[in-house]
């Protein structure tokens, strides 16, 4: 493996993954707190940005598989974040709903689709389902008649950081083929460099503001 081709090939959103495992682990281990699952996550996260797609990249010339098969895992995590966090309320039963018409999707394109240049529509899907979830938890923030305090909300970053990253991510998600086959657009490049920048950021918040609390506690 070659260590200028590895630190080159590593953007900022890379180094904000590592850090915020490196809090999730410090925290849990320091005050015995985390949020809903976020180090197993998050070690997945770094395993496969930091070495699985560097691997396929440098060895296949082609990481899309790599991330198709990894955006399915990203999307059960967000789905249950989501559904703990409203699991004593009605639209528990929309998320469970949801879950599975989009399980339903990723299966018919794992058995009837060719997954590998495909399979990214069920990331799309499952992005949007995730976006009307985190509108009902703002929707819940504003109607609240209780002050609540967004910036000690881990939830709230974890949420922030999702929303940018999709509707950054919009052009790639709609376009894949442009960026992710044919690499032709140093705009959709940057775009995707950015998003994946404030979806990290909202991964380190929400580790950040999960142990900071309990330390203020």
């Amino acid at each position: 493996m070659n260590i200028e081709s590895l630190i080159n090939f590593y953007s900022p959103y890379h180094y904000l993954g590592l850090i915020a495992l490196i809090f999730a682990i410090y925290f849990y281990v320091r005050y015995q707190v985390s949020f809903p699952l976020i180090i197993p996550f998050l070690l997945i996260n770094c395993f496969v940005e930091l070495f699985l797609v560097y691997y396929f990249s440098i060895k296949i010339k082609n990481s899309i598989i790599v991330y198709n098969y990894f955006n399915f895992i990203v999307i059960i995590y967000y789905f249950y974040v989501y559904f703990t966090h409203f699991k004593t309320q009605s639209i528990s039963k929309l998320i469970v709903i949801s879950f599975i018409i989009w399980l339903l999707l990723c299966i018919y394109l794992i058995s009837f689709v060719d997954p590998y240049n495909n399979f990214y529509s069920s990331y799309t899907f499952g992005l949007l389902l995730i976006s009307v979830f985190i509108f009902a938890f703002f929707r819940g923030i504003l109607a609240s008649s209780v002050y609540i305090d967004l910036k000690r909300l881990p939830l709230f970053y974890f949420s922030a950081g999702i929303i940018l990253f999709f509707f950054c991510s919009l052009p790639i998600l709609i376009f894949p083929e442009k960026l992710l086959i044919s690499g032709s657009s140093s705009i959709l490049s940057r775009l995707i460099r950015y998003s994946n920048i404030f979806l990290n950021l909202g991964y380190l918040f929400t580790v950040l503001w999960t142990g900071l609390e309990k330390k203020i506690l």
